[in-house]
């Protein structure tokens, strides 16, 4: 297992960015390759709001670990049909979530 912790103020807590490990649970379809939300756990101390969230441990690296490919990654013929077909699945669900910013999705020039 894998424990995620996030902190925010208590101004800031809830909305969209704070349930959004939750939603994805709900939405999208078993069948798309993640590792699986079990349990949430969230609590106050003063102005602050803790969250943590425990997930199946995935032993293989991000690729790539940022936004940006700087390299072509090195993945099977098997791995990209699975992608394929998780990216049809995730098509079909509907939600009001915002997947990426504008800001992680511009690349700045040398």
């Amino acid at each position: 297992m894998a424990l995620r912790v996030v902190h925010s103020s208590v101004e800031r807590a809830g909305g969209r960015l704070w349930t959004g490990p939750e939603e994805a649970e709900r939405l999208v379809p078993r069948h798309v390759p993640r590792p699986r939300l079990h349990l949430v756990r969230e609590w106050a101390e003063g102005d602050d709001v803790y969250r943590a969230e425990l997930y199946d441990f995935v032993a293989d690296g991000a690729v790539p670990a940022t936004p940006v490919l700087t390299e072509a990654p090195r993945l099977t013929a098997t791995w990209w049909s699975g992608l394929r077909t998780a990216i049809g699945s995730l098509f079909a669900v509907r939600t009001e979530r915002t997947a990426v910013r504008q800001a992680d999705a511009e690349v700045s020039g040398p």
